[in-house]
């Protein structure tokens, strides 16, 4: 085979290569743009929010789950503790959001204005003034189809992490672990 055949095959190799391993070094720093212009629109083309919507749903559930106290199943507590875990649903659905996930992606805290929500308005979720944007992050391939970001919170103890998964030649957020107590280890 001629030589310049060969060098050529294998340069569209490397660059091929090269490609399918930055590509979520690319998504990410297009992530990141969008998060940092509030273009919510465009954080939700990274995002499959079935996939995200039922894993919080479930790391929620079983949260509320292990923090049921067995012996007051009864009564006014028992009730409210199913009613809990009833609203997992709907709080999951606000939180969910373009919005949502940009503020978490921010490492920033989701606040729910539910009195929005009973007057119907657009806006149900609210920053605290005083939140800033965190930088704080890391990457790692989890394997050749999953990559995963590790957000430190505000709160040193906390991270948010976020898998992705590959959707052909670009990537989709599916999953997203929020810290809910100190001692959770995501």
């Amino acid at each position: 085979m001629n030589k310049k055949i060969i060098v050529a095959m294998v340069t569209v190799t490397l660059l091929i290569g090269g490609y399918i391993y930055v590509s979520p070094y690319i998504m990410l720093n297009n992530l990141k743009s969008a998060i940092n212009a509030n273009d919510s629109a465009k954080v939700a083309s990274y995002v499959d929010f079935p996939s995200v919507r039922q894993n919080l749903k479930a790391q929620m559930n079983t949260y509320l789950t292990k923090q049921m106290d067995p012996s007051k199943h009864e009564g006014m507590e028992g009730l409210g503790q199913m009613f809990a875990l009833v609203m997992v649903d709907k709080i999951t659905d606000l939180v969910v959001t373009p919005e949502g996930l940009t503020l978490m992606m921010q490492g920033k805290t989701v606040n729910l204005n539910l009195d929005s929500q009973i007057k119907n308005t657009n806006n149900p979720i609210q920053v605290q003034p005083n939140q800033t944007a965190t930088e704080n992050y890391s990457t790692q391939y989890l394997s050749i189809n999953e990559f995963e970001i590790t957000i430190a919170t505000q709160e040193k103890y906390k991270q948010v992490k976020v898998i992705l998964e590959r959707d052909g030649l670009s990537w989709k957020i599916i999953k997203v672990s929020i810290p809910m107590d100190k001692n959770q280890n995501l």
